[in-house]
């Protein structure tokens, strides 16, 4: 692609921070869903220096008290609190992601104080650095133009900014891990010349995002297969190769030793990350007296069974905690439906895991049908291709025995919904589909053509390759009726067009410097024929 002059380089993450933070500004909403749970756990850190302890005062002020104070869009700044006495305290349940409830609290440590609105802003906070090294990673590779579409398109989705600042989960990491996904996929398919210390540089810093992701969402994990693929294509860099076997440990390296050797180093901020998290609640267990329960994130197979509600045809799964929790009990399991919405046991995630292999282990066409379904939901998001306009509704309504699916879609805005000028405009996501198509097959078929390589889309098509395999993982492989996760498919649609426009305007600039390059002397003259007359 052609070069772009240096002072245009950061303009479109600078763009795209100010345009999320003027939505995020405007989207928090009146009433905030399951604020007080992180909120708690914050103020209980920066209380007791202690986590994860709930502290018995919820900071949630009133909207307009906020909005007289100015605290929606001032979030550093901090409000009074009043203490409670040790009697107050408890140990916080184990069904939510931890990560940002600690995140919280260490930020109000160092503000001294509360900061109410922070919650809504944080993941913005984190992806502001990630954002610029995305567009950094564009520019530098060649691909300014992909840079400037991408970032604000991103910044416009109305999708991206709820999910960011939504205060129901935190969901907004999981796709901060989309987007750190992205980032690696451009410098493992884009870039070349890496040397050893630039290459460890850049996957010890894409470590740590993602231990940070993980933390404050588990099913973050699920992203690993495109970063797998990502690492495997850089791995091919002959270069790098080269560099790595110039050191003195190394000489004998090959490909697999190379990608083995990324491998564990992406990981090793999340092993330590989680050996400090398990420390740290087991010191406020002994300090307290509390008994040791505990986790980091969501019970993993109560929610895969729950998942199967979303295309279960036999009206057994239901996406509903106390449906689980009810089955379980049929079973002959441990009775948890009085806490099953705030906390799970070993015992109980160990009993329905059972539960569930042996029900695809008796059904396995049943359950085949499932995910055959779940990909389909996914790459075509069809839960919310409806348009308003045309259908007179904005999803597909969920069967009565669905459970609480269309809530869960209606907790953000969806994929194809972009703010505009202050208003939200809903658009269709069947050109996007359609350009992502187009972007893989043209990349496939050059790529057997041989076609140049500053033509080629090869390239734009593996990077869009690695983030369909890292996103569609948790709708398929847990559940689509979750929506966020489901609708964060939307991301790889935004990357195929923005690599898609930057490849026609590079054909139309192309064209327009052939058709105007002026004659040269080795030309042919343009000469009329001879008359045979």
């Amino acid at each position: 692609m052609s070069p772009t002059p240096r002072y245009l380089s950061f303009v479109p993450a600078v763009v795209a921070v100010i345009l999320a933070a003027l939505a995020i500004g405007a989207e928090i909403p009146e009433e905030h869903s399951r604020y007080s749970r992180d909120i708690r756990s914050a103020l209980g850190y920066l209380h007791y220096d202690e986590f994860p302890l709930h502290a018995g005062w919820n900071i949630y002020l009133p909207r307009d008290e906020a909005e007289q104070l100015g605290l929606h869009r001032a979030f550093w700044r901090t409000v009074h609190y009043e203490e409670h006495p040790e009697s107050q305290v408890r140990l916080k349940g184990g069904t939510n992601d931890a990560g940002r409830a600690w995140l919280l609290g260490r930020l109000f440590q160092v503000r001294g104080g509360p900061m109410p609105y922070l919650l809504f802003w944080i993941a913005l906070l984190v992806a502001v650095p990630l954002l610029g090294w995305l567009n950094w990673e564009l520019y530098t590779a060649g691909h300014a133009v992909a840079a400037a579409v991408l970032l604000p398109l991103l910044a416009l989705s109305s999708y991206v900014t709820t999910t960011l600042s939504t205060s129901y989960s935190a969901t907004g990491f999981y796709l901060i891990g989309i987007l750190l996904l992205i980032t690696v996929a451009v410098f493992c398919v884009l870039r070349r010349r890496l040397t050893i210390n630039s290459w460890a540089l850049r996957v010890i810093a894409a470590g740590g995002f993602f231990a940070l992701c993980m933390m404050c969402r588990n099913g973050t994990l699920a992203l690993m297969p495109g970063f797998v693929l990502a690492f495997w294509w850089a791995t091919a860099d002959e270069q790098l190769l080269a560099s790595v076997r110039s050191t003195r440990w190394f000489r004998q390296c090959n490909r697999y030793g190379l990608l083995l050797l990324t491998l564990l180093l992406f990981a090793f901020p999340t092993i330590l990350f989680r050996g400090y998290m398990k420390s740290v609640m087991h010191s406020a267990a002994a300090q307290f007296d509390l008994p040791t329960g505990p986790t980091t994130g969501h019970p993993v197979w109560h929610n895969v069974w729950c998942g199967l509600g979303d295309f279960d045809d036999t009206g057994v799964h239901v996406w509903d905690d106390l449906n689980a929790a009810t089955a379980v009990v049929e079973a002959g399991g441990p009775d948890l439906r009085s806490i099953i919405r705030t906390s799970a046991s070993k015992e109980y995630e160990v009993f329905i895991r059972k539960m569930f292999l042996d029900k695809i282990t008796d059904r396995p066409a049943w359950f085949a049908e499932i995910l055959l379904k779940r990909v389909a939901a996914t790459v075509f998001q069809t839960k919310t291709l409806p348009h308003t306009m045309i259908g007179g509704r904005a999803m597909l309504v969920a069967k009565d025995d669905g459970g609480a699916i269309d809530s869960y879609y209606r907790l953000t805005a969806h994929g194809d919904v972009f703010e505009i000028g202050g208003r939200r405009i809903e658009l269709s996501l069947l050109p996007f589909i359609l350009a992502t198509i187009a972007l893989l097959v043209a990349g496939i078929r050059q790529r057997r053509a041989a076609v140049d390589a500053e033509a080629a889309l090869f390239p734009q098509s593996c990077i869009v390759g690695c983030i369909a395999i890292g996103t569609i993982g948790v709708p398929v492989l847990i559940t689509t009726a979750a929506g966020i996760e489901t609708q964060a498919f939307c991301l790889v649609y935004f990357v195929a067009a923005a690599f898609g426009l930057e490849w026609c305007i590079w054909r139309y600039r192309a064209g327009r410097a052939v058709t105007d390059r002026p004659a040269q002397d080795d030309d042919p003259p343009n000469e009329e024929p001879a008359s045979i007359m």
